[in-house]
């Protein structure tokens, strides 16, 4: 597909910042309780990550990284070369 010199992009969608972070819950919370008070001890490391992160940008936890490490080959085979083509990640888990 070739590219139409004379077509300007003017907006390619938010640049959101996010950041992945992995932790054990706290026991004593409810089951009810929001998110935030089921892991306070990931809260510190979360506010951080969250100001150092720049608009379009997915930054990992190193607790998170760890957990991943041996699988990153696995993940990044199904993720397609194209940027801009369909990507249906729950189909790529299933069949992939």
């Amino acid at each position: 597909m070739q590219e139409d010199p004379e077509r300007i992009i003017i907006f390619r969608g938010l640049r959101v910042r996010m950041c992945i972070v992995t932790g054990v819950p706290d026991p004593s919370a409810s089951a009810l309780a929001k998110p935030v008070d089921k892991y306070p001890a990931l809260l510190p490391v979360l506010k951080a990550m969250a100001t150092i992160a720049q608009g379009g940008q997915v930054l990992c936890a190193s607790s998170t990284y760890t957990l991943i490490n041996s699988r990153l080959t696995d993940i990044a085979r199904r993720v397609p070369e194209q940027p801009n083509a369909p990507f249906n990640s729950m189909q790529s888990a299933l069949h992939g």
